[in-house]
């Protein structure tokens, strides 16, 4: 699939699910919702009451609750673990994208995946100006993002994986938004070593593709298919045991299932014109039993606008 028809297919997803409100559920009560300029909107919660936040304690006292730094959650989270905070971050959402950033502390460690308790209601001045905010997506990024000053739990790292392909390893449950506005466009996109430009983009889209083939190969259930189009005609594939493999024969070869935990981690992506190079530490889990640990070196081309998967290497260390 090309990286146009995917940013299209990016777009598509995102907006249907705004418009099912199932990106920003209702999420807050408040009242005396005022507009503050053009580019944000502040709501101030003078009767605030809440239920219980997936079985935690309501807060009792929202105003008092502290407040944080993005970069201080993130860089001394065992502090804040499970805590209820204020913060302000930006928040990027697009095809399953859903966390918070801050271009002062970027890094795929600092970033925090985000949640939203489906039991509470917003105001709905900041849910239509964030959704609003939200709609206006970046094609390079296949996302939308804005400015958000947010109260909720913090969950730091504990061993256990949140979002897509569990990339993150935070998580806020947002109680609510008390503020949305516009990032400016001086503002950098998150990226996954601060480089920018068209190597930024074609790293961001091999660090895409190569999440998808990986967890194919750790026999993640949902991705048990590989479309053939993400290999070039002359891939290979070297297992475990050094059997080469080429493309016929992978795609006709059935892995396993494996319902197990997986991770992705260690991941090193180095992009020259139109080639890359992935690399990458594989781990799978289950119960009590002994984890797998796999090191892997995928190698891409870029053809007529499209990364593919031209060899993949899998060890056991």
């Amino acid at each position: 699939m090309g990286e146009e028809s995917v940013m299209s297919h990016c777009r598509v997803r995102l907006l249907s699910r705004i418009v099912a409100s199932a990106l920003l559920t209702p999420i807050f009560f408040g009242l005396g919702v005022a507009k503050s300029s053009n580019d944000s909107i502040t709501g101030s919660f003078d009767n605030f009451s809440t239920r219980a936040l997936h079985g935690f304690q309501p807060l009792e006292d929202p105003p008092d609750v502290r407040s944080v730094s993005f970069c201080a959650l993130v860089n001394k989270s065992s502090l804040y673990d499970q805590a209820v905070v204020r913060t302000t971050a930006i928040l990027i959402a697009g095809y399953e994208q859903f966390f918070f950033y801050s271009a002062q502390c970027d890094g795929q460690d600092n970033l925090v995946w985000a949640e939203t308790d489906p039991a509470l209601r917003s105001v709905p001045a900041i849910d239509t100006r964030l959704k609003a905010l939200l709609a206006v997506t970046s094609t390079k990024h296949a996302a939308g993002r804005a400015q958000v000053t947010v109260l909720g739990r913090f969950f730091g790292p504990s061993g256990k994986r949140f979002g897509h392909l569990d990339q993150f390893r935070m998580k806020f449950v947002i109680v609510r938004i008390e503020q949305a506005k516009s990032v400016s466009r001086n503002t950098r996109w998150h990226l996954g070593n601060g480089v920018s430009g068209d190597v930024a983009e074609a790293e961001r889209t091999v660090r895409y593709i190569n999440k998808e083939f990986v967890f194919h190969l750790a026999g993640a259930p949902n991705y048990s298919i590989v479309p053939s189009e993400m290999l070039t005609n002359d891939f290979t594939f070297t297992d475990v045991n050094g059997n080469l493999k080429d493309k016929s024969s992978f795609l006709s070869t059935t892995i396993p299932v494996f319902t197990g935990k997986i991770y992705d981690t260690d991941i090193e992506v180095y992009v020259r014109g139109n080639t890359a190079v992935a690399t990458g530490r594989l781990v799978k889990s289950r119960n009590n039993s002994k984890e797998e640990r796999y090191l892997y070196t995928n190698k891409y081309v870029r053809h007529d606008g499209a990364w593919q998967v031209v060899s993949s290497r899998l060890r056991m260390v």
